[in-house]
């Protein structure tokens, strides 16, 4: 079954290889060639429509911001698949399976799946993409399709910046258990297929901040250069800090989440007050909105700016202070529902 499963994702990434990773598609989006939600935004396009863009352009903060800003749906519709499936603990145990890596160290039923997946996407060169980072970097093969020459936006090794271990860590021992019922209903092989599509999302968002990283670091470079001499974490975590977009994000994850976590009848009035019943009832929901900005506030926005905090430094040729040392100064705003009209905002 799984032999079959992954001849057919392989022969699908060959048919899409072209519109996927390469420079020269018409489907250019985000930051670096990658599809996303939505037909009508490609973000570096000049405004004559030419295909042509800058490294200012790249590097603008409204350009990375508009790609996260995507990147929300891409995450909420990932981990609303994964909650219709149980808890399914048994993906995560490596004693529940007999699977082991190349150097015969046992693996996990997810762990197996991911490392045979990025080795698949591997080959057709995803990861050579600077925004992706594999979480396996080691079982990788090289890339069977020329590789492409990728504008130098970072000053910094992809290796040197890298938080999968900690996003792996927060998903399997603490989203997990929210985000699912308790209980196995054997539906392990489609669980970990949504584990997958969840961990990559969320891997790929928290790591944008790179090229947050690079854009502040060129608009004020001695304001950062200083501060890292004086080894001023904080001082850096609160430059790096805009609380106004953080408060944004929340609720707008918030809001996307209570929208698109609800079942909708095709039948009934889309009047948001003829809908109140249903949309309160939270057994229509397939997802709570709570939940997505927390994860945000708590695991995205701090991983976020523990990458940026990373880059700076090593940017700097200084090695960065251990991340437990600040990482609690990075949590997104505990305010950012006060004075927020959840009944007018998200019309239920």
């Amino acid at each position: 079954f799984w032999f079959a499963f992954l001849l057919l994702q392989f022969f699908a990434s060959s048919h899409v290889r072209n519109s996927i990773y390469s420079p020269t598609s018409s489907h250019v989006r985000n930051l670096f060639y990658y599809p996303s939600h939505g037909s009508s935004t490609q973000l570096f396009q000049n405004k004559d429509n030419n295909n042509k863009f800058t490294t200012s352009e790249l590097l603008s903060l409204d350009s990375i911001r508009s790609t996260l800003i995507r990147q929300e749906e891409t995450i909420i519709f990932a981990l609303i698949e994964r909650a219709q499936y149980r808890r399914n603990y048994d993906i995560y145990n490596p004693k529940k399976v007999k699977l082991r890596d190349a150097y015969g160290a046992p693996l996990s039923f997810l762990e197996w799946m991911l490392i045979e997946t990025e080795k698949l996407h591997a080959k057709v060169r995803r990861y050579t993409s600077p925004e992706e980072h594999p979480f396996y970097e080691s079982f990788l093969p090289p890339p069977i399709l020329t590789e492409l020459n990728y504008p130098q936006l970072l000053s910094v090794r992809k290796r040197d910046v890298d938080v999968n271990n900690e996003v792996m860590r927060w998903y399997v021992e603490k989203i997990i258990d929210r985000l699912c019922v308790s209980g196995d209903d054997e539906q392990h092989g489609s669980s970990v297929l949504c584990d997958i599509n969840s961990l990559q999302a969320l891997s790929r968002r928290v790591h944008l901040g790179k090229f947050v990283a690079e854009s502040k670091y060129q608009k004020n470079p001695d304001l950062y250069s200083s501060l890292i001499k004086q080894g001023d974490v904080e001082g850096i975590i609160n430059s790096l800090t805009n609380k106004e977009v953080e408060i944004s994000v929340l609720r707008r994850s918030f809001i996307k989440a209570s929208r698109y976590g609800i079942d909708i009848s095709c039948s009934s009035n889309l009047s948001p007050k003829s809908n109140e019943e249903n949309n309160n009832s939270t057994s229509s929901r397939k997802i709570d909105p709570i939940l997505i900005a927390d994860i945000y506030r708590d695991m995205i926005i701090p991983l976020t700016k523990d990458v940026e905090v990373r880059y700076l430094f090593h940017r700097n040729g200084v090695s960065p202070p251990p991340p437990d040392t600040y990482y609690h100064l990075c949590r997104g705003p505990l305010d950012a529902f006060e004075d927020f009209d959840i009944d007018q905002e998200c019309g239920v």
